[in-house]
């Protein structure tokens, strides 16, 4: 599962009409270039194009860092580093979802600069966020339910960290997270977060 750029994205689509290769890669430009916008109107003030991650399989499209990004929870927020990280992959399912987010995860561990004392002494719970967004041509059904109803934190529990997966279709123009927790109980897991969280994606990762 390696990256693709936009002369891969040209090779995997090979098979296709001239026209649907320049609308795919339009597409995904036009994205990159709004998120863009978007993270420069949000304060990001690092961002990074064509990034290696940490084991090399990924070449990361585009990575936008804000620092003291802060989540709202009334006389208590957090705060901390949020990295956007996107990247174009031929075709995504859980598992590989999951391993793409890992990476960012990696990557963002690897350049948080956001002071864990600091934040306590300023009245802050300390906290990192990561949202790892995958950019795909085309989603089957399966994959889109399953990652609107599976909690991202069943599969990673880290305190100081939100590791938040994303995928966006570019054939629909929609982008999928969770949003829609599969029982009464999975409310309780994290959904006051996930709300503020979603607030975010909704803000940021939507053209």
């Amino acid at each position: 599962m390696n990256k693709m750029g936009n002369l891969q994205i040209k090779k995997f689509l090979q098979n296709q009409p001239p026209e649907a290769i320049k609308i795919n890669n339009q597409n995904l430009d036009n994205y990159l270039n709004k998120i863009e916008e978007n993270l420069r109107n949000q304060g990001a003030l690092d961002i990074q194009k064509n990034v290696q991650s940490k084991d090399g399989k990924f070449e990361f499209e585009l990575v936008g860092k804000i620092t003291d990004f802060e989540l709202p929870f009334g006389a208590f927020n957090m705060r901390g580093d949020a990295f956007f990280i996107i990247d174009y992959l031929p075709s995504i399912n859980t598992k590989a979802l999951r391993q793409y987010s890992t990476q960012c995860l990696e990557y963002g561990k690897d350049r948080a600069t956001s002071s864990v004392g600091a934040q306590i002494l300023n009245f802050r719970a300390p906290c990192n966020i990561c949202f790892s967004i995958a950019v795909v041509k085309n989603l089957d059904q399966e994959v889109k339910t399953k990652i609107r109803q599976e909690n991202p934190f069943d599969h990673n529990v880290d305190l100081l960290w939100y590791e938040v997966p994303v995928i966006y279709c570019l054939d629909e123009a929609i982008l999928y997270f969770y949003d829609q927790p599969s029982s009464f109980w999975e409310q309780f897991k994290g959904e006051i977060a996930w709300k503020k969280l979603r607030e975010v994606i909704e803000t940021t990762l939507i053209p």
